[in-house]
């Protein structure tokens, strides 16, 4: 029996989150973000050393808030993050030609 390979859409929405103050702080949260991620394929963590900031990234502002929401309940953390921003691939000029 063959079965067709599921396709996920890649992520197109991310949001920063503020490098915690504390080591501490920093570990349980790349802790709580690396546990997201194994639970959910469609979320990815990237980590910008130069501007010290943890970048989530999902499939819709809903999706993050929601896993932004379940990281402040479950694992009781407060941080400061952007609004959710779209990542635009390719040139779409060229496709609204008339």
């Amino acid at each position: 029996m063959y079965m067709r390979p599921i396709n996920f859409f890649e992520p197109y929405m991310i949001i920063t989150i503020n490098k915690p103050k504390t080591k501490n702080e920093l570990k349980r949260m790349l802790l709580a973000l690396k546990r997201c991620a194994e639970e959910d394929s469609n979320f990815m963590v990237y980590l910008n050393e130069t501007s010290k900031q943890t970048i989530i990234a999902g499939n819709g502002e809903q999706h993050l808030h929601s896993i932004v929401d379940c990281l402040s309940s479950e694992f009781s953390f407060r941080y400061r993050c952007s609004k959710a921003t779209s990542i635009i691939q390719g040139n779409h000029k060229e496709s609204s030609k008339i």
